[in-house]
């Protein structure tokens, strides 16, 4: 034998044998998972490592070292073999092997969980008769633990014994320790003396139903999940028509009008068909979801039962067998809970999604068909917003103040704000320009009275909502805030509070008012059965003309509704419009920034005056190119 020296050590152990390392450090699972490709190129680099193997190290080798690397590489290659083998894949690397060695391999990778466990887990794991117990049991019956026997057997090839023996040698001998130590602690486990057939019978069936239910669970998921890879092209299409809808709008407002919506129509209705196709795959996942749940649920009352029952016969054994599938059942309910809500939330998404291409392009046909439009400048709406947050919170600072909870039915009374319990959030910060300010005040206990973490009772919140990207781009908007937009602000604040338990009442206020479709989604019997739950009360606010709507079956937004409804000077609002139809009398229009300059009155107040005016039919408000708001004569 030729000694080899240290860079004939280095090539061989970290260039020849490493194709069949990569191989050996894989179990079977995870090999038959590998791409076919990958596989065949491992198995490729490992035919000619082999060749160079042979050629040039085995009479270099100590013998040891030379078996064990003979064994390693016939066995990384019956992996491989094997992995192809479960796949059905048709390769001439399958036909290298004989049915007894590809079947011994797949036999014992079934018991690779062994390599992992320490002896407590194996015998823990047996005691609570779980899947580590069934394989136990198996191993016995079948007589795999004799591995000599096994491998005695002239049709499997030497080399692979070799290397079965060292693989699996040592997770027998495991194996074999971890039920001496569990005899050694509750005595034989082949003979099941402690529990009745039946009651193992009923966990076992209810083990392979979880089973059950989770995999085509599973599979379902899956295939709906590549049904919805178009979503992403969709919601780039999508984002592309808003863009064009966005352009429109903007035209509008300089009084230039598309001749036809007709491809815009056919353009939003293929989308609104794709965005409900993908709805109803998720809503069908959904049902699903909550079907499996019922099932699980149907069989944990039966075994809490049974538990119930075993507990008052002081039959410890069986009430811990009861008891760990319980456990096994809540875990999977917890999951299925945890994806029903991503999935509804996923749902909402798409819903918002496809309302919003609806409401955009819904409001700009009632401007061509000549509904009016309200034109806001930033500043002026920078104002609105001022006035609105100012106004909440000098009410809300109007201390002591009494705050009724009808979740707790109970009524707080504040006479401080902790620091903590005033909060403001903006969602852009630039010179002249609303920045959507939220204000927030919190109703908190102490959780043990004196001590402990504050728990919310209640939160009532003032919230501006603006297009701060009409603003910013062209210094005014006309847009009325629309369904869509409202549901994904509310949205964001249900959870949560439910969550919490609290109650959660909000304001949110528009400069440029609100769509007719919010307001009747707002008044209808199904908006707090759809979005709202008890522990959510909403108001809409319109901060020009300083009208609040509510759900008028909502006694709880009743309270608070005087704490965000905008306040203006009654005698100055008239006065202010007795001049303008006075104006209107003698002119076509009147410039809204000529009254202000002539009446010296407040913006906010003949902003008001105008759009009074206008609701009683004895104007119409109009945007003029380089002129601004006007007021023309009559209806």
């Amino acid at each position: 034998m030729n000694h080899m020296s240290k860079e004939d050590w280095h090539r061989f152990n970290d260039n020849v044998i490493r194709p069949v390392n990569i191989v050996l450090d894989s179990d079977l699972e995870k090999l038959r998972r590998d791409d076919e490709v990958k596989r065949t190129d491992l198995w490729n680099q490992i035919e000619h490592n082999q060749n160079i193997f042979e050629d040039e190290f085995v009479t270099r080798l100590p013998r040891d070292i030379m078996l064990n690397a003979r064994s390693k590489f016939a066995f990384a290659k019956l992996l491989l073999a094997t992995a192809a083998h479960v796949n059905n894949e048709e390769t001439s690397i399958v036909e290298r092997f004989n049915n007894k060695e590809l079947a011994l391999v797949e036999r014992f990778e079934r018991f690779n969980v062994f390599d992992v466990l320490s002896i407590e887990a194996i015998v823990d794991r047996i005691y609570r008769k779980g899947d580590i117990y069934d394989m136990v049991m198996e191993l016995y019956q079948s007589q795999y633990s004799d591995l000599d026997r096994i491998l005695d057997d002239p049709e499997i090839e030497k080399d692979l014994k070799f290397a079965f023996n060292h693989r699996y040698g040592k997770r027998l001998n495991k194996i074999k320790e971890g039920v001496q130590a569990y005899v050694g602690q509750y005595g034989p486990i082949i003979v099941v003396t402690q529990i009745e057939q039946k009651v193992w019978d009923k966990i076992k069936q209810s083990e392979q139903e979880r089973k059950d239910i989770s995999e085509s669970l599973r599979r379902r998921i899956a295939a709906v999940a590549s049904r919805l890879k178009p979503l992403d092209e969709v919601d780039q299409e999508g984002e592309l028509f808003k863009n064009k809808l966005y352009d429109i709008e903007r035209e509008l407002l300089t009084g230039k009008k598309p001749e036809t919506l007709e491809p815009l129509e056919s353009e939003r209705n293929r989308l609104t068909q794709s965005y409900l196709g993908f709805e109803t795959e998720i809503a069908d996942l959904i049902a699903a979801t909550e079907n499996r749940q019922r099932e699980l649920a149907t069989r944990e009352a039966e075994l809490e039962k049974a538990r119930q029952e075993y507990e008052q016969q002081k039959q410890e054994e069986r009430q811990r067998l009861v008891e760990n599938e319980l456990k096994e059942i809540g875990a999977i309910r917890t999951q299925l809970s945890s994806e029903a809500v991503s999935l509804q939330e996923e749902k909402n998404s798409l819903e918002l999604k496809r309302q919003e291409i609806s409401d955009k392009l819904a409001q700009i046909n009632e401007v061509i068909e000549g509904k009016s439009i309200r034109y806001i400048t930033k500043e002026d709406a920078e104002l609105c917003e001022l006035n609105f947050i100012a106004r909440f919170d000098t009410k809300m600072q109007s201390l002591p103040l009494k705050i009724h909870s009808p979740v707790e039915g109970k009524t707080y009374e504040v006479r401080s704000w902790k620091e903590d319990a005033h909060l403001k959030f903006i969602d852009r910060n630039a010179p002249d320009m609303p920045s959507n300010v939220r204000s927030r005040y919190i109703v908190a206990e102490r959780r043990h009275g004196f001590f402990g973490e504050r728990i919310k009772k209640v939160v009532v919140e003032a919230i501006s909502l603006n297009h701060l990207k009409e603003f910013e781009e062209y210094g005014f908007d006309a847009k009325r805030a629309n369904l869509s937009e409202f549901l994904s602000l509310v949205t964001k604040f249900i959870d949560t509070a439910e969550m919490g338990k609290y109650l959660h009442v909000i304001g949110i206020a528009s400069p440029t008012g609100w769509d007719e479709r919010v307001e009747k989604e707002l008044a209808s019997t199904s908006f707090a059965h759809n979005y709202v739950s008890r522990y959510v009360s909403i108001c809409l606010v319109d901060s020009v003309r300083g009208e609040v709507v509510y759900n008028p079956t909502d006694d709880r937004i009743a309270k608070f509704a005087e704490f965000f409804k905008p306040q203006f000077d009654r005698e100055k609002v008239e006065s202010v419009k007795k001049y303008a139809l006075e104006e209107l009398s003698m002119k076509d229009h009147i410039v809204f920034e000529d009254i202000v300059e002539e009446t010296k009155e407040e913006r906010r107040i003949v902003y008001k005056a105008f759009y009074d005016l206008e609701s009683a039919g004895k104007g119409r408000a109009r945007y003029i190119k380089d002129v601004g708001l006007v007021l023309d004569a009559g209806g």
